[in-house]
């Protein structure tokens, strides 16, 4: 235990101080290291005008991996530039990577603040991961949040690859059964939902890795189209994972799982939702309490169709 401490410790040292020399910073830049998930990185982007507020005078670089990029560029108006870095042990870069501040790299993720115990306050007193990113960044929760811009370009190509999919305009239902982040919902209930809601003439499409777990055709699209396309569709149903940050801001009728998780002290709904961290989205945000009774999600999926979205909570 001790000797592998002390090895993770090293490495992290080590690893710092290369990546020390490879991201060169400017006397006014102040470096965002976002290593971990997509909702993670976005909740950082989210907040970038707030720490411009907080360090006027200067400018921020984010250091990301590859596979962030798609995701930084809705906000690259609050940044001013960006540094692919991907390295397997990233992630114990912490102890080095601790200062905000003027020519300095930080390293945002509040899940290695205090030896490692930050989230294990997640939901005592309502406390949210925006909550926790908001304290480690120095930011108050009143300031405002950043806004993402998608750019024509992208808006124009995300719409020519929807007709060459043939999507029917506003008449697809994106499901993204898959997370990362909460319990996975069973295909109970996503099968059954996705024949009931071809019967209801409408089309529909899976993000999944495994082509044949699901019966329906399969989608993939690069991160920075996911607004657009899925404006173009109409709707969405996803569980909460960090794909739901990203698309979160997109004008159509989406819908985010949540595990009724209510054996647990906090909740994923209590923690993650948008409703709890007070980030603006037409979703509607559902709590699914038996993954069996299709019934009753079905309905309540037909109710809120009939609506305009208001990120609205419903208990299955």
């Amino acid at each position: 235990m001790v000797l592998s401490s002390l090895y993770r410790l090293i490495r992290g040292a080590i690893g710092s101080f290369f990546l020390k020399r490879i991201v060169s910073l400017t006397k006014n830049e102040i470096g965002l290291f976002c290593v971990y998930g997509l909702g993670d990185t976005y909740l950082t982007c989210l907040l970038l005008p707030a720490l411009k507020k907080r360090f006027p005078n200067c400018r921020f670089v984010l250091i990301i991996p590859k596979y962030h990029q798609d995701v930084v560029k809705y906000f690259r108006h609050y940044f001013n530039r960006v540094i692919i870095f991907d390295h397997p042990y990233a992630k114990s870069f912490f102890p080095f990577l601790s200062s905000l501040s003027s020519q300095s790299i930080f390293y945002s993720h509040p899940s290695v603040y205090f030896w490692g115990s930050s989230l294990k306050i997640l939901g005592y007193k309502n406390i949210t991961i925006l909550d926790l990113y908001r304290f480690i960044l120095g930011v108050k929760s009143n300031d405002l949040l950043g806004v993402p811009h998608t750019s024509r370009e992208i808006c124009k190509s995300a719409q020519n690859r929807c007709k060459q999919l043939s999507l029917p305009q506003a008449k697809t239902v994106i499901l993204v059964p898959e997370s990362g982040v909460t319990t996975p919902i069973s295909q109970d209930v996503w099968i059954p939902l996705g024949v009931w809601l071809q019967k209801q003439r409408l089309s529909v499409v899976v993000m999944s890795r495994d082509q044949k777990k699901y019966p329906f055709p399969t989608i993939f699209f690069p991160l920075e189209e996911a607004i657009p396309i899925i404006e173009y569709c109409g709707f969405l149903i996803a569980t909460r994972s960090g794909f739901c940050d990203v698309i979160s801001s997109a004008k159509a009728k989406m819908f985010f799982l949540y595990p009724g998780d209510h054996e647990q002290r906090s909740t994923t709904f209590d923690i993650y939702s948008f409703k709890s961290m007070g980030v603006p989205t037409e979703a509607n945000e559902f709590i699914i309490n038996n993954s069996n009774n299709t019934a009753s999600l079905k309905k309540a999926f037909v109710k809120a169709m009939s609506h305009r979205p208001s990120s609205r909570i419903t208990r299955i």
